[in-house]
């Protein structure tokens, strides 16, 4: 069950930081904003803020299962996602700082 929680999550969290984050450039020189993304990856911070999260509320709440681990995973990656997208639209559309 565990692999088909953890791919569908890794699928759902895909689809969705494509279609939103993905859109929203950061840097008008676009060799800069592949470099960076490489280097730097967004999505590697998420992941570095959300695995000890996950971590420490699993042994607070005793849940060893990796599935149950795996959707407490997805539950907490996609509303950053969403504030980050929300943060690059501000950024963009309304204040005009993006893309730099």
């Amino acid at each position: 069950m565990y692999q088909v929680a953890s791919s569908l999550s890794l699928i759902i969290r895909f689809w969705l930081c494509y279609i939103t984050i993905e859109t929203l450039p950061v840097f008008s020189n676009e060799a800069i904003e592949w470099v960076l993304g490489q280097v730097i990856s967004i999505y590697t911070v998420f992941r570095l803020i959300c695995y000890p999260i996950v971590g420490v509320l699993s042994r607070k709440m005793e849940i060893k299962s990796p599935t149950a681990k795996s959707i407490m995973y997805f539950i907490l990656y996609i509303p950053l996602a969403g504030i980050y997208w929300v943060i690059l639209l501000i950024l963009t559309h309304v204040m005009g700082v993006l893309p730099i």
